[in-house]
């Protein structure tokens, strides 16, 4: 079967503008995906050392209790953790926190666990136990401050429509200015509960 002429030109035209298009597509997903992992890089370098543990357990739940008042930059609260060991002999939980957050205290069931908070921003826990690979563990830590927002719409106050407002946009970076908790990419939480006191209004 012959076509015209102009049948075949316009079938030409469609495959090479769909070829042009194709190839456009890509070298602009390929651009963006370099964009992307630079800018990763230097907010990566930018916001916070890596926590050296953070591979070492996996976070599957966590059930968070914040006592704040939109009014006042300050956050007071406690946070239960659900995790499990991702290596053998696993002896210490250790997490990003500033050092403007005072903890009350870390504790699994009844029983006081030790901890360090030091000028590293870690917060180190001391499990009181070994944890064999996959052993599931949990506790919870008390604690209350003023944030140190480091940017990025870590912890911040301002208004609307004239009236207070507490809000963040920066998880996991800036996670360490008002939460003890992973600032870091490697370990996706599964499920998580928020509950929020605030004054009424």
């Amino acid at each position: 079967m012959k076509f015209p002429f102009w049948l075949s030109l316009a079938i030409s035209l469609v495959i090479l503008s769909a070829s042009l298009h194709s190839q456009t597509d890509d070298e602009l997903r390929n651009d963006l995906i370099c964009r992307e992992q630079s800018l990763s890089s230097e907010w990566s370098s930018m916001t916070y050392q890596r926590n050296y543990a953070a591979d070492q357990t996996d976070m599957f739940y966590q059930e968070f209790h914040w006592d704040i008042d939109p009014a006042i930059y300050y956050i007071k609260g406690e946070i239960t953790y659900y995790f499990k060991s991702r290596i053998t002999d696993l002896t210490q939980l250790v997490l990003d926190l500033d050092t403007t957050m005072q903890i009350h205290f870390v504790r699994r069931g009844n029983t006081d666990l030790n901890y360090t908070h030091s000028n590293d921003l870690l917060l180190t826990i001391d499990l009181n136990k070994t944890l064999s690979i996959g052993e599931p563990d949990t506790l919870i830590i008390s604690y209350e401050g003023v944030p140190h927002s480091t940017g990025f719409g870590s912890f911040e106050r301002s208004t609307h429509n004239g009236k207070p407002i507490l809000w963040t946009q920066s998880v996991p970076y800036g996670v360490k200015d008002w939460w003890p908790g992973k600032q870091d990419l490697i370990d996706k939480i599964d499920s998580m509960d928020v509950y929020v006191t605030t004054p009424l209004g």
